[in-house]
C-alpha cells in the first residue's frame, strides 16, 4: 500500500508523525491507533416535568421517553459581531477586523425520535406507545393551557424542566416552533416526533446549571421518574387516543 500511495504524490518519509509509530495493517511508518474499552456508567434516561410554581417545585405532569430519541442535537449561538475595517498596516492586507464578542446563548434542543409500539420498562411499563405519543403531546398542551391561565391572571408561570440524564443536561426550556408529530406508510403502527425546546434557565429546583455536573441524588432531587406527573397524564391522554381510532 505504501508504495501505491507514493505514486499518487504522498511521501511517508516526512510529516509530523513520520518515523513515530508504526502504520496499522503495513510496514510502513505512521500514526497507530488504539482504544482502551470503556463501559457506560451512565443513566440513558429522557423527562420532560411541568413542576408547580411554587416552592417546594413539585412535579405537576412528567413524561418520561420510552425509547431513546435516535437523534438529540444541543444548539448555541456565539454572539459576536465581526466588522472589517480599512488598516494602513500593509502586512494586514490594508484590513483590520474589529472582533465584539459578548457571549453565548442558552442552548436549545431538538429531540427526534419514537415512542414504539409495545408497553417498555423505561416508564414503568406506564404507556404503550401509542399512549406515549398521546402522553407527549397532553403534557405540552397542558403546559400551554396552564401558562395560559396563569398569564391572564398574573401569577408566575409554570416550568417546564427538560432531563437528559445521559449527557447531564438539566434545564428550564420552552417550547420554540413547530412540535410534529409524524406517521408514514412506512411504519403505520408507530408515531415519529421532533420537539424543539429552548433553554431559559437552570431548573427550578436548584442544582447547577445543564452544562455542569448534579448532585448524586439528582433523581430524589427532581422527583424523578414523577409518578404522580404520569398519573396526572393519565387522566388527559384519552381525549387523544380518541382522535386516532
Amino acid at each position: 500500500m505504501p508504495e501505491v500511495l507514493a505514486n499518487l504524490g504522498i511521501n511517508f518519509g516526512t510529516g509530523v508523525n513520520a518515523g513515530q509509530f508504526p502504520l496499522v495493517g503495513s510496514g510502513g511508518q505512521g500514526q497507530s491507533f488504539q482504544t482502551i474499552p470503556l463501559s457506560n456508567q451512565n443513566l440513558v434516561l429522557y423527562q420532560l416535568s411541568i413542576r408547580d410554581f411554587n416552592p417546594p417545585y413539585s412535579a405537576q405532569y412528567g413524561y418520561t421517553f420510552p425509547l431513546s430519541p435516535t437523534s438529540v442535537t444541543k444548539e448555541f449561538t456565539a454572539l459576536t459581531n465581526i466588522y472589517d475595517v480599512a488598516d494602513l498596516v500593509a502586512e494586514n492586507g490594508g484590513v483590520q477586523r474589529i472582533v465584539d464578542p459578548y457571549g453565548s446563548t442558552l442552548p436549545s434542543f431538538s429531540l427526534e425520535g419514537t415512542t414504539g409500539w409495545q408497553f417498555h420498562g423505561t416508564d414503568g411499563f406506564a404507556f404503550s406507545g401509542l399512549q406515549s405519543i398521546a402522553a407527549v403531546q397532553s403534557l405540552l398542551t397542558q403546559y400551554a393551557q396552564l401558562n395560559r391561565a396563569q398569564q391572564l391572571a398574573n401569577k408566575p408561570l409554570y416550568p417546564l424542566e427538560y432531563y437528559d440524564f445521559f449527557s447531564s443536561e438539566f434545564w428550564q426550556v420552552v417550547p420554540i416552533g413547530p412540535q410534529t408529530v409524524r406517521q408514514t406508510s412506512v411504519r403505520p403502527l408507530l408515531f415519529e416526533y421532533a420537539f424543539k425546546l429552548a433553554a431559559v434557565g437552570p431548573p427550578v429546583g436548584g442544582g447547577n446549571s445543564g452544562s455542569q455536573s448534579q448532585n448524586d441524588d439528582v433523581g430524589n432531587q427532581f422527583d424523578i421518574p414523577g409518578q404522580q406527573g404520569i398519573s396526572n397524564l393519565n387522566g388527559n391522554i384519552n381525549s387523544f387516543l380518541s382522535g386516532y381510532e
